[in-house]
């Protein structure tokens, strides 16, 4: 977690700054190991992630941090995820040794399907993510970015878009939000090791500060999200004047029957619409990309929409029938 950004964030909850006042571990302007607080609460950075979603998960990493007090990076935090009995013995053993440190994605991948951790669809899915054609909207957007553009990673997932962004950004000014931990783990791990990783509920308030990032991407991931109406506001927040906003592989509703899984929430190219206003609201299709109207994407499973009040992103993306 860097410095700059960690001094910019306020607590979800009472609004105040996050202080820090301990520290474990510090690479540069990097806490690696370290325990901010607020005046409501103490929340862990525990191998770079900040800890911010209440529950079991931040309570587990902050006594973690108490009682070990570590002084290294690449501790296996995942474990972190499992019943509350196991998980910190794991840390504990697993933390003094390297035993993780040779093992490829493919494996965590593999490794966490046959622990239960993954699903295995949703486990191969994350493996070919980079390869899979529903992933080009997000790939091709990503071409907006510039070498100094502030960058919000919106349910990040296993990092196949950090990587993507990280090719043309500043790691240190690219933030990235989930809840999964291995998730966060294997993105850290192999997809942008000095990017900004918080342990979030994008239900709950964000802690960025208004107009802070040029670009919030979220690949997959905005119609898991129960609060979507409070979530967009806060995206339409957290962007700059000129930022963009860009929500790929949204599920459509008169589609509902194919989006089986009880946490999805997809709603009707109209609705994702109203969250964000007529006014700077694009739909695009995902393969061919193309701009299309809303009656087109009432047609199609899966679409992208953008958000941008930039006079230069509308005309860039100003004609009906270009393909990308």
């Amino acid at each position: 977690m860097d410095v700059d950004l960690l001094s910019s964030l306020g607590c979800p909850d009472c609004n105040s700054a996050l202080k820090v006042q301990n520290i474990f571990l510090k690479r540069g302007k990097r806490l690696v190991n370290a325990i901010v607080s607020c005046a409501c609460s103490d929340y862990p950075i525990l191998d770079g992630i900040l800890y911010l979603s209440h529950g079991k998960t931040k309570s587990l990493a902050y006594a973690y941090l108490k009682e070990a007090k570590p002084e290294k990076e690449w501790i296996p935090f995942f474990f972190l995820r499992f019943p509350s009995r196991f998980s910190l013995l794991l840390l504990r053993i697993f933390s003094k040794v390297n035993f993780f440190s040779s093992f490829s994605f493919p494996f965590f991948i593999r490794l966490f399907i046959f622990l239960g951790v993954y699903e295995k669809g949703w486990g191969f899915y994350q493996l070919g993510r980079e390869k899979d054609r529903s992933f080009l909207p997000a790939k091709h957007f990503s071409r907006l970015v510039k070498k100094n553009s502030k960058i919000l990673d919106a349910g990040c997932a296993s990092g196949a878009f950090l990587s993507t962004v990280g090719k043309r950004a500043n790691a240190r000014n690219i933030a990235a939000i989930d809840t999964s931990l291995p998730g966060l783990y294997l993105a850290k791990k192999y997809f942008s090791p000095r990017a900004n990783f918080i342990y979030l509920d994008l239900n709950d308030k964000l802690p960025f500060k208004d107009s802070h990032f040029d670009y919030v991407f979220s690949n997959d991931a905005f119609h898991y999200v129960k609060q979507q109406k409070r979530l967009a506001g806060e995206l339409r927040r957290i962007i700059s004047n000129q930022g963009t906003l860009v929500l790929t592989n949204l599920h459509n509703k008169y589609y509902s029957k194919e989006f089986k899984g009880q946490s999805d929430y997809p709603q009707t190219p109209e609705a994702y619409i109203s969250l964000f206003g007529q006014k700077g609201t694009i739909l695009f299709s995902e393969y061919p990309l193309m701009k299309i109207s809303t009656n087109q994407a009432k047609k199609l499973k899966k679409f992208t929409l953008l958000y941008s009040l930039s006079n230069h992103f509308q005309r860039l993306y100003s004609s009906t029938s270009h393909e990308w």
